[in-house]
């Protein structure tokens, strides 16, 4: 699919969606705060809901509709790329040693709810064990999840030939982005039209930029970073693509 976006307003042609799943089952009333949410979401009610809006999409658009997971799974039948996203998600908490771990005991499918969802100890504990992880509890997370993953507007935007890989502002909501930027950058349907536009150099600059924040101006050309953005070097002009 070509990423091509010259205008706010136009034709859809194709979008992203997540459909809420197990991490909302992550959330409890002690830790909803840490993860950005005021109650604990009805699932069935929030998935109702996306299920009506997904069909409202490709009745009135026409638009090619991908599923998040969908993609992530495609991308990581490549074993080397799953092994470097455990490590990347497990690095959070300084786990990444037990990435190969995971490699030869979840399989795909798990891998791709575990990077989503997260993964408890406890979930853990039915595959096996790891001695260097005795101390933790059964409700200890290894993984995080990611249960902000259905507001897909924020980690990534398509600003003209170009992919902005947002640099999130709470950094439990980083792996969001990875996951946009890893799909972006290996699966079939987006790789070879892909276009790194931020980071510049491939690593996040000081400061926040979320897709919510951009908006394209057609005569400048510049993305604008606004609302809550904490940015902490001034925007460059946006190179031509």
């Amino acid at each position: 699919m070509e990423l091509k976006l010259q205008s706010e307003f136009g034709v859809l042609n194709g979008v992203i969606m997540h459909r809420p799943g197990f991490e909302l089952e992550m959330l409890t009333p002690d830790n909803i705060g840490e993860f950005l949410f005021e109650d604990v979401p009805y699932l069935e009610q929030i998935q109702r809901e996306h299920d009506e809006f997904r069909a409202l999409v490709r009745l009135n658009t026409e638009a090619k509709v991908f599923r998040l997971e969908g993609l992530l799974q495609e991308v990581l039948k490549d074993e080397k790329l799953r092994l470097d996203a455990y490590r990347k998600a497990l690095a959070a908490k300084g786990y990444q040693h037990v990435a190969e771990d995971l490699l030869s005991r979840l399989s795909l499918a798990e891998a791709t709810t575990a990077l989503t969802a997260g993964i408890r100890m406890k979930h853990l504990r039915r595959k096996y064990n790891p001695k260097s992880l005795q101390d933790l509890g059964d409700l200890d997370f290894l993984i995080t999840p990611n249960p902000n993953s259905y507001f897909m507007r924020d980690p990534a935007a398509v600003i003209q030939s170009g992919v902005i890989s947002s640099h999130m502002k709470y950094p439990g909501r980083q792996r969001e982005s990875d996951i946009m930027q890893l799909i972006f950058e290996h699966h079939p349907e987006f790789k070879n039209n892909y276009i790194n536009a931020y980071p510049h150099d491939g690593s996040p600059e000081t400061g926040c930029i979320e897709g919510g924040m951009s908006l394209y101006c057609q005569t400048k050309r510049w993305p604008l970073a606004i609302l809550n953005a904490q940015i902490q070097k001034p925007l460059r002009p946006w190179p031509n693509m």
